[in-house]
């Protein structure tokens, strides 16, 4: 996965719609759906492990991680013309990972990211 986003171009996508809108409708479609569905199950699961925020407004975090992720694969991004898409996701990821996370959570990303709590 990290070698695949570290290569991606973002224009893919611009091209994709521009020039191939079925094809753009069929991914929209399935990302609208299908990619919601994973991240909302996600954070339920999350919840309910203690690893995110009970309070989290799930529809809202759902579509805003929806609208990071389209950011970063954007052709239009602020950052991503100083940007790899590795970089930018890994940024976002981590942005929001620390947003929804209780402690517990917290100290599992740190575990991830090999960061020793004091």
């Amino acid at each position: 996965m990290e070698s695949m986003l570290s290569n991606m171009n973002p224009m893919l996508f611009y091209d994709m719609q521009k020039y191939h809108p079925n094809a753009w409708l069929v991914f929209k479609t399935f990302r609208d759906s299908n990619l919601y569905k994973v991240i909302r199950n996600n954070l339920e699961w999350g919840i309910e492990e203690g690893f995110y925020r009970k309070e989290l407004n799930l529809d809202i975090i759902s579509r805003m991680r929806i609208e990071q992720i389209d950011m970063a694969f954007s052709h239009n991004s602020f950052v991503v013309n100083k940007h790899s898409v590795l970089q930018v996701m890994t940024e976002l990821t981590e942005h929001y990972l620390y947003g929804i996370c209780t402690l517990k959570g917290h100290k599992q990303v740190n575990k991830y990211k090999h960061i020793n709590e004091e």
